[in-house]
């Protein structure tokens, strides 16, 4: 019996490739689950290890079949579609009764670059925070100290 192929997309996306030398431009033309066929210069041979940089991932498969410029990778891990599509990732419910939510993509949908920026600015909130408390805490004992010494000087006074 034959087993049913995964749904493909149809996509243009652009991205860079290595096959065991320098990158080079490519440009997917599709994408499953498990797999994409790309397109580049030249393309490599049958049993090619490659590695798709992508804008947000990187990709890496074997090359499974290949023509004169186009070619099929079967991927080591799960294509992150619904990133490649820009949409937003779907709960699938599996064979069983439970959920199955797609953790390929950050839960706030964020690239990196803005989840980094973030984190940099909650940093620099807390150091100004820490900063502003501990000059708060030694004003106060200098006023203590100030206090006590003028309280004792009216005394003597």
């Amino acid at each position: 019996m034959l087993r049913q192929r995964d749904a493909r997309h149809s996509v243009l996306i652009r991205g860079r490739m290595r096959a065991g030398g320098p990158l080079t431009d490519v440009c997917i033309r599709n994408v499953s689950k498990n797999g994409m066929m790309l397109q580049a210069p030249e393309a490599p041979e049958r049993g090619t290890f490659v590695e798709v940089r992508l804008p947000e991932d990187v990709v890496v498969g074997q090359v499974v079949w290949s023509s004169d410029r186009r070619f099929g990778i079967k991927t080591r891990d799960r294509v992150p579609i619904w990133r490649l599509l820009g949409k937003p990732s779907p709960v699938e419910r599996g064979s069983g009764s439970a959920l199955r939510i797609d953790m390929t993509r950050p839960v706030s949908g964020r690239s990196r670059g803005d989840a980094r920026a973030s984190g940099r600015s909650m940093e620099f909130l807390f150091l100004a925070m820490a900063i502003t408390t501990a000059v708060g805490f030694f004003a106060f004992l200098g006023y203590e100290a100030l206090s006590g010494l003028t309280q004792q000087i009216t005394t003597h006074l």
